[in-house]
Protein backbone atom coordinates (compact mmCIF):
# COMPACT_ATOMS: atom_id res chain seq x y z
CA UNK A 1 0.00 0.00 0.00
CA UNK A 2 2.97 2.42 0.97
CA UNK A 3 4.76 1.14 -1.92
CA UNK A 4 1.90 1.61 -4.28
CA UNK A 5 1.22 5.47 -2.85
CA UNK A 6 4.72 6.73 -2.93
CA UNK A 7 4.42 5.52 -6.82
CA UNK A 8 1.37 7.48 -7.57
CA UNK A 9 3.68 10.46 -6.15
CA UNK A 10 6.46 10.15 -8.28
CA UNK A 11 3.64 9.73 -11.34
CA UNK A 12 2.81 13.18 -9.92
CA UNK A 13 6.13 14.92 -9.60
CA UNK A 14 6.98 13.33 -12.88
CA UNK A 15 3.92 13.45 -14.99
CA UNK A 16 3.01 17.23 -13.12
CA UNK A 17 6.18 18.67 -13.69
CA UNK A 18 4.12 22.29 -13.78
CA UNK A 19 2.44 21.72 -10.34
CA UNK A 20 4.74 24.61 -9.12
CA UNK A 21 3.47 27.09 -11.23
CA UNK A 22 -0.21 26.77 -9.20
CA UNK A 23 1.81 26.42 -6.21
CA UNK A 24 3.84 29.93 -6.83
CA UNK A 25 0.64 31.31 -7.37
CA UNK A 26 -1.30 29.83 -4.25
CA UNK A 27 1.73 31.16 -2.15
CA UNK A 28 1.33 34.40 -3.71
CA UNK A 29 -2.54 34.50 -3.08
CA UNK A 30 -1.61 34.14 1.16
CA UNK A 31 0.61 37.15 0.80
CA UNK A 32 -2.25 39.00 -0.72
CA UNK A 33 -4.29 37.69 1.85
CA UNK A 34 -2.51 38.50 4.27
CA UNK A 35 -2.10 42.02 3.38
CA UNK A 36 -5.53 42.43 2.30
CA UNK A 37 -7.31 40.76 4.68
CA UNK A 38 -5.82 39.72 7.72
CA UNK A 39 -2.84 42.57 8.66
CA UNK A 40 -5.71 45.52 8.57
CA UNK A 41 -7.61 43.17 11.66
CA UNK A 42 -4.12 41.99 13.52
CA UNK A 43 -0.67 43.74 14.43
CA UNK A 44 0.87 41.27 11.90
CA UNK A 45 3.58 42.14 9.41
CA UNK A 46 2.56 42.51 5.68
CA UNK A 47 4.52 40.94 2.90
CA UNK A 48 6.74 43.26 1.16
CA UNK A 49 4.29 44.51 -1.74
CA UNK A 50 6.44 45.26 -4.54
CA UNK A 51 7.94 42.28 -4.22
CA UNK A 52 3.92 40.72 -4.01
CA UNK A 53 2.70 42.58 -7.04
CA UNK A 54 5.75 42.06 -9.36
CA UNK A 55 5.96 38.66 -8.75
CA UNK A 56 1.86 38.63 -9.67
CA UNK A 57 2.47 41.04 -12.90
CA UNK A 58 5.82 37.93 -14.11
CA UNK A 59 3.75 35.07 -13.09
CA UNK A 60 0.16 36.12 -15.38
CA UNK A 61 2.30 37.52 -18.03
CA UNK A 62 4.47 34.79 -18.79
CA UNK A 63 1.03 31.73 -18.25
CA UNK A 64 -0.44 34.22 -20.80
CA UNK A 65 2.24 34.95 -23.13
CA UNK A 66 2.97 30.84 -23.07
CA UNK A 67 -1.26 30.30 -23.36
CA UNK A 68 -1.58 32.72 -26.49
CA UNK A 69 1.76 30.84 -27.60
CA UNK A 70 0.26 27.17 -27.64
CA UNK A 71 -3.24 28.77 -28.85
CA UNK A 72 -4.67 27.28 -25.99
CA UNK A 73 -7.99 28.78 -24.75
CA UNK A 74 -8.25 30.27 -21.35
CA UNK A 75 -10.66 27.51 -19.60
CA UNK A 76 -8.37 24.78 -20.95
CA UNK A 77 -6.50 22.41 -18.59
CA UNK A 78 -3.92 21.60 -19.65
CA UNK A 79 -1.98 19.83 -16.21
CA UNK A 80 -3.21 16.37 -16.41
CA UNK A 81 -2.41 13.41 -14.21
CA UNK A 82 -3.86 10.14 -15.70
CA UNK A 83 -6.31 11.80 -18.26
CA UNK A 84 -7.63 14.31 -14.84
CA UNK A 85 -7.36 17.51 -14.35
CA UNK A 86 -5.39 18.53 -11.29
CA UNK A 87 -7.31 19.28 -8.15
CA UNK A 88 -5.68 22.51 -7.08
CA UNK A 89 -6.69 23.79 -10.60
CA UNK A 90 -4.75 25.84 -13.34
CA UNK A 91 -5.87 29.10 -12.57
CA UNK A 92 -7.72 28.84 -9.67
CA UNK A 93 -5.16 30.83 -7.54
CA UNK A 94 -5.70 33.98 -9.90
CA UNK A 95 -9.31 34.40 -8.82
CA UNK A 96 -8.06 34.00 -5.10
CA UNK A 97 -6.11 36.76 -5.82
CA UNK A 98 -8.60 38.64 -7.20
CA UNK A 99 -10.92 37.71 -4.20
CA UNK A 100 -8.17 38.90 -1.48
CA UNK A 101 -7.63 42.58 -3.34
CA UNK A 102 -11.75 42.56 -3.69
CA UNK A 103 -11.21 41.88 0.34
CA UNK A 104 -8.77 45.39 0.15
CA UNK A 105 -11.06 47.25 -1.37
CA UNK A 106 -14.20 46.11 1.04
CA UNK A 107 -12.34 46.88 4.20
CA UNK A 108 -11.06 50.74 2.80
CA UNK A 109 -14.64 51.23 1.07
CA UNK A 110 -16.82 49.85 3.81
CA UNK A 111 -14.66 48.94 7.14
CA UNK A 112 -12.15 51.42 7.65
CA UNK A 113 -14.50 54.42 7.96
CA UNK A 114 -16.73 53.30 10.98
CA UNK A 115 -14.14 51.46 12.68
CA UNK A 116 -10.42 51.75 13.68
CA UNK A 117 -8.93 49.27 11.58
CA UNK A 118 -5.16 50.02 9.40
CA UNK A 119 -6.46 50.77 5.44
CA UNK A 120 -5.02 48.38 2.72
CA UNK A 121 -2.23 51.08 1.19
CA UNK A 122 -4.27 52.41 -1.63
CA UNK A 123 -1.36 52.68 -4.18
CA UNK A 124 -0.68 48.60 -3.96
CA UNK A 125 -4.33 47.93 -4.23
CA UNK A 126 -4.14 50.10 -7.30
CA UNK A 127 -0.93 48.64 -8.84
CA UNK A 128 -2.73 45.00 -8.48
CA UNK A 129 -5.53 45.92 -9.47
CA UNK A 130 -4.23 46.69 -12.91
CA UNK A 131 -1.65 44.00 -13.29
CA UNK A 132 -4.88 41.58 -13.15
CA UNK A 133 -7.09 43.18 -15.34
CA UNK A 134 -4.15 44.46 -17.63
CA UNK A 135 -2.11 41.26 -18.32
CA UNK A 136 -4.88 39.02 -17.83
CA UNK A 137 -7.52 41.31 -20.07
CA UNK A 138 -4.06 41.53 -22.44
CA UNK A 139 -3.91 37.40 -22.50
CA UNK A 140 -8.13 37.39 -23.41
CA UNK A 141 -8.25 39.61 -26.44
CA UNK A 142 -5.09 37.97 -27.79
CA UNK A 143 -6.58 34.33 -27.11
CA UNK A 144 -10.21 35.83 -28.15
CA UNK A 145 -8.56 37.28 -31.44
CA UNK A 146 -7.02 33.78 -32.19
CA UNK A 147 -10.30 32.32 -31.73
CA UNK A 148 -12.01 34.56 -34.55
CA UNK A 149 -8.74 34.23 -36.68
CA UNK A 150 -9.29 30.19 -36.44
CA UNK A 151 -12.92 30.43 -37.14
CA UNK A 152 -13.06 32.37 -40.14
CA UNK A 153 -10.32 30.20 -41.83
CA UNK A 154 -12.46 27.16 -41.05
CA UNK A 155 -15.39 29.05 -42.56
CA UNK A 156 -13.41 29.60 -45.76
CA UNK A 157 -12.16 26.11 -46.24
CA UNK A 158 -15.77 24.82 -45.35
CA UNK A 159 -16.30 27.24 -48.51
CA UNK A 160 -13.85 25.86 -50.38
CA UNK A 161 -14.63 22.20 -49.91
CA UNK A 162 -18.34 22.77 -51.10
CA UNK A 163 -17.67 25.06 -53.89
CA UNK A 164 -14.98 21.95 -55.00
CA UNK A 165 -17.77 18.81 -54.11
CA UNK A 166 -19.99 21.07 -56.29
CA UNK A 167 -17.62 20.98 -58.86
CA UNK A 168 -16.79 17.50 -58.68
CA UNK A 169 -20.46 16.27 -58.65
CA UNK A 170 -21.03 18.88 -62.13
CA UNK A 171 -18.05 17.19 -63.74
CA UNK A 172 -19.12 13.98 -63.05
CA UNK A 173 -22.70 14.39 -64.41
CA UNK A 174 -21.09 15.94 -67.41
CA UNK A 175 -18.87 12.75 -68.31
CA UNK A 176 -21.82 10.86 -68.06
CA UNK A 177 -23.24 12.51 -70.58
Amino acid sequence: MIFKKLLDMKKILVTGKRYWIPAIGWFLFLGFFNNCVLAPYLDIKTVEWSHLLTALAVMLSISGARDIGLKKQPDDKTTKVDGKVGSLGKRYWIVAIGWALAMGYFNNCMIYPYFDIDPVEWPQLLTGLGVMLGISGTRDIFLNRNKMIAEKVAEAVNETTEDTETEDTESTDEDKK
